[in-house]
């Protein structure tokens, strides 16, 4: 009787004693397999990201073909990430397909306010003939980047182009005003041609 208090006594620490091994071995395999799956992503977006700044400066060499077979296999991995917008969006716009240059462009808009996502944005607008979407974009850019004169100048001259008088006279009269610290070239010629607007225009604006 003695000898079977002491095996039932002694049963559930032996059921916990095989337990426990098993818990932990679970969770060292699951971490184990985590850290794997990390480590190979890691991998991956490393060896993605070399990709695209290798087909950056094929683009930059002008090299399209070669730039397009390195992004091209990367679309669906790598939509989500700014650069490879960036830099896919650049391609299909020198190679004229600019509703899908577009697509680029407006899609990082998602994950970022660069400057440079709005004036790309534009261009795409203005060759494929949408002016309205092309202005509301240069606004947009010029909002985001308001001490950039070249922003303004570039808005200026579309409105003008279009007609839209009034409104390119006021963003004239700002590159006027806008102080300069470092003038240069540049500069200088977008202030003058602002005011040869403004004097051009001046009946219309007042």
């Amino acid at each position: 009787y003695a000898g079977i208090l002491c095996a039932n006594t002694r049963q559930p620490k032996l059921i916990k004693l095989s337990i426990k091994p098993n818990i932990a071995k679970m969770f060292l395999l699951a971490l184990a397999g985590f850290t794997f799956y990390i480590t190979c992503g890691q991998l991956n977006q490393a060896k993605a990201h070399r990709q695209i700044k290798r087909a950056q400066d094929f683009l930059i060499s002008g090299n399209f073909e070669d730039a397009d077979k390195l992004l091209s296999p990367l679309q669906e991995s790598q939509q989500n990430s700014v650069s490879f917008c960036m830099v896919y969006g650049n391609l299909l716009y020198e190679q004229h397909k600019y509703k899908e240059a577009l697509f680029q462009f407006d899609y990082a808009k998602k994950f970022t306010a660069n400057p440079t996502l709005y004036d790309m944005s534009a261009r795409c607008l203005f060759q494929l003939k949408d002016n309205n979407g092309a202005i509301s974009n240069l606004y947009q850019l010029t909002a985001l980047s308001p001490k950039t004169m070249k922003y303004k100048f570039g808005l200026m001259r579309v409105l003008v182009s279009y007609k839209q008088i009034n409104q390119a006279c006021i963003i004239a009269k700002q590159i006027v005003t806008m102080e300069v610290i470092n003038p240069n070239e540049l500069t200088d010629e977008y202030q003058k041609e602002a005011k040869v607007v403004l004097k051009k225009y001046k009946k219309q604006y007042e």
